[in-house]
């Protein structure tokens, strides 16, 4: 097990722990992976009802003690001057779990609206399990009765679609997270967000394999639409989610642009479609805001005895090696506001660093990890150091995997087209240029720095500007 299994192992098993008094949170995090090159993730949540008429919709209040611990009853009782200076500073950037917890625009305005019982729920783990084994191969590859299976899914869903096309008009994607509840907020609408990737992803294979490629275009850019919807969210896990929907994305894209038949025009569509979402992309800096709100839930919940409720199986087993767990809590307990302190202050230091390119921060964060490795078994930073800081480090590199990915296929669509690239284009991911190669009428661009592409490179067939026939003088 690699390190991406093992903190997803860890989000799910974090997720699925949280239950307070017996009260408000059932929610289970049934995936096998959030991040690139895993199998693909299925969250199972209760879906939160947010109504459609009134005229402005609130994240729907709750006395549960789960959610009261967001407001952080125990930071804010505090006498420790460094946290009362943190949280002052915090809440001066409106980044508590609180102020995270933003009111809903009205329904009609909201993409994320359409995503309440879009489709059953009953239906949607096995449908969202189904299709991604369906879109593990190639659209070639299915078995005729596969392949018929899938359309007449394809076809059941058209209301779906179409509803969901329609939503995408609307000016706003907020979704209902009640950072409040810390990793115990329900996400049940991701199941619903995935499988409309999902079914997008495999219409789009189906055009192909029927030769209808405005179809296909049409299919792949409404799934790479709701992927940007996704990952613009301070949530964490979904922003890390988002990123793989998207790397499995652009392997469809792939298999797009390799049709014979694909157009100069096609291709600008695509590129449209890449350059829309890079103009809008989330600053990474959000999501690390997002995972502080999480963090500082965290904190509560080791503040009144429940530190075993922010742990999975793996890090007990660890802590196991050093503590007696039965001292365990206390001594978290004891600890707790230098604990709190001193992860606050790194996580300060981390969205500062998310400012910069990933290329150019990556010196200091490898210095920071290296500091927490060396604090992990210091009673005062337990919970910083080995439950929530090992996550900085795989999480900065899936954003910028992320960023990567996208960027190279921007330049690869726009060099097809024969388009002005600025060739010295800075990869975030590595700080190099992509290397950009063509062979036999095709286009190579490289040096991304993950796994995309065939054998280490997208391609893309040249597909020039028509030739224009110089006017000729007119006869005297």
């Amino acid at each position: 097990m690699d390190s991406r299994d093992l903190r997803q192992d860890a989000n799910r098993q974090r997720f699925s722990r949280l239950s307070l008094h017996g009260t408000g949170v059932r929610s289970a995090v049934a995936c096998s992976a959030i991040i690139l090159r895993l199998a693909l993730p299925i969250l199972v949540f209760p879906v939160l009802a947010t109504g459609c008429q009134k005229p402005a919709q609130q994240v729907a209040a709750t006395s549960s003690p789960l959610e009261d611990l967001g407001r952080l009853p125990g930071l804010k009782r505090s006498n420790h001057p460094g946290l009362k200076e943190e949280l002052a500073r915090i809440e001066e950037e409106s980044g508590t779990p609180e102020q995270l917890t933003v009111p809903l625009p009205p329904a009609e305005e909201n993409l994320a609206a359409v995503f309440i019982d879009l489709f059953p729920k009953e239906r949607v783990q096995f449908l969202v399990a189904q299709t991604a084994d369906w879109l593990r191969l190639m659209p070639d590859q299915l078995k005729d009765e596969d392949r018929k299976t899938a359309e007449e899914l394809i076809k059941s869903f058209q209301p779906q679609r179409t509803t969901l096309r329609a939503g995408l008009l609307r000016p706003k994607c907020v979704f209902p997270i009640h950072f409040t509840a810390g990793f115990g907020a329900d996400l049940g609408f991701v199941d619903q967000w995935t499988l409309a990737i999902q079914l997008e992803g495999l219409a789009t294979n189906i055009a192909l394999t029927r030769g209808n490629l405005k179809a296909a275009v049409d299919s792949w850019s409404v799934a790479f639409r709701l992927c940007g919807g996704l990952a613009r969210t301070r949530h964490p896990q979904l922003r890390w989610q988002a990123a793989y929907l998207r790397r499995q994305a652009l392997d469809w894209l792939q298999s797009v642009v390799s049709h014979p038949e694909i157009s100069r025009d096609d291709l600008g569509k695509l590129a449209e479609t890449l350059q829309k979402e890079l103009a809008i992309w989330p600053a990474d800096a959000d999501t690390w805001i997002g995972a502080r709100a999480l963090g500082m839930h965290a904190y509560e919940l080791v503040r009144i005895g429940r530190l075993y409720d922010v742990l999975t199986e793996r890090e007990i087993n660890h802590l196991r090696q050093s503590y007696d767990l039965e001292s365990l809590v206390r001594i978290a307990q004891d600890n707790v506001d230098r604990d709190e302190l001193y992860y606050l202050t790194e996580m300060r230091e981390v969205i500062r660093l998310s400012q910069k390119l990933y290329y150019q921060r990556l010196d200091e964060l490898e210095k920071l990890q290296g500091t927490w490795e060396n604090k992990a078994r210091d009673d005062e930073t337990i919970v910083a150091c080995r439950i929530l800081l090992p996550e900085v480090s795989i999480g900065q590199k899936t954003q910028a995997e992320d960023l990567a990915n996208v960027l190279a296929w921007s330049v690869a669509l726009r060099t097809a087209r024969e388009e002005k690239v600025d060739r010295d284009l800075v990869n975030p991911l590595t700080g190099s240029p992509f290397i950009i190669e063509v062979q036999d009428d095709i286009f190579y661009v490289s040096g991304i720095g993950t796994d995309l592409g065939r054998h280490g490179a997208i391609e893309v067939p040249r597909r020039p500007p028509p030739k224009t026939t110089a006017p000729q003088s007119p006869i005297k």
